[in-house]
């Protein structure tokens, strides 16, 4: 459920540089940076074909296969570098800053619940912010082992539950995670078990209501917590107290709650 009262914002402190996603990756991976730029501008033609070599069909797997395309993909890579410099273009990183602060003044234990290139979590190093960084283990997650290969302050883990369990935290970011899990719920429940009792739960998500045959890696059967529906079901089910929020919405535990 988005925006009801947004919080207001601190004002910045040191705003960590952007990250050339592209430009880094081709020093690591030893491709041209313009044949990187072509790739990501190919992304979804390139993931389509892939998917279409792995399974046979356009079709949505089941989660077991979804996430053995995800760890072995050669092509997710080149998705992931636009979607984060999109997110750096669009300053979310920078207000999503801000809500940390609201919520953790002088720095808190941050989870980055399928953080792919953690665009949105990097910058809180500079924040006095411990981040956990999950994902599943793929050629990302090596990448970005690679950018943080100096943070003392960020850890990375490919095990979900290894990363669970090195909370409790002050905050979780989920963002743009739960329409590629098979149970939505089931794992919203376990990151809320995650936060320390008054913890903060930032979250998005962008359920289809039908099969997008263009992005079979979202799952067409969570079309009934399409909209606002998955957000009342957080208030509902889970008892959280929504916070505001615009393109993120902002969900406190409540502090009675046992982390």
């Amino acid at each position: 459920m988005m925006a009801r009262h947004p919080p207001a914002m601190a004002a910045p402190t040191r705003r960590s540089p952007a990250i050339d996603y592209a430009v880094e990756y081709a020093r690591w991976a030893g491709e041209p940076p313009a044949a990187v730029r072509d790739k990501c501008a190919r992304w979804q033609s390139l993931m389509l074909a892939e998917w279409r070599e792995r399974f046979g069909s356009l079709q949505p797997m089941s989660q077991s296969d979804l996430d053995q395309f995800y760890a072995s993909s050669n092509t997710l890579i080149y998705a992931l570098i636009p979607w984060a410099e999109l997110q750096q273009q669009e300053s979310w990183p920078v207000e999503f800053a801000g809500l940390v602060r609201e919520c953790v003044p002088g720095g808190g234990k941050i989870l980055d619940y399928g953080c792919g290139l953690a665009a949105m979590t990097l910058p809180l190093r500079n924040e006095g912010c411990a981040l956990a960084l999950y994902d599943l283990p793929s050629r990302h997650m090596r990448f970005l082992a690679d950018l943080t290969r100096h943070s003392e302050d960020a850890s990375l883990h490919v095990d979900r539950d290894e990363a669970l369990a090195a909370g409790p935290f002050d905050c979780i970011l989920c963002f743009h995670v739960l329409e590629h899990v098979a149970d939505p719920c089931g794992t919203a429940r376990e990151l809320i078990e995650a936060l320390r009792p008054g913890g903060t739960l930032f979250a998005a998500w962008a359920f289809p209501q039908s099969p997008i045959p263009a992005e079979p890696w979202h799952l067409p059967q969570h079309g009934r917590w399409a909209g606002a529906k998955f957000g009342e079901w957080l208030e509902g089910e889970l008892g959280l107290q929504p916070r505001g929020g615009r393109w993120l919405s902002v969900y406190r535990k409540r502090a009675r709650d046992a982390a």
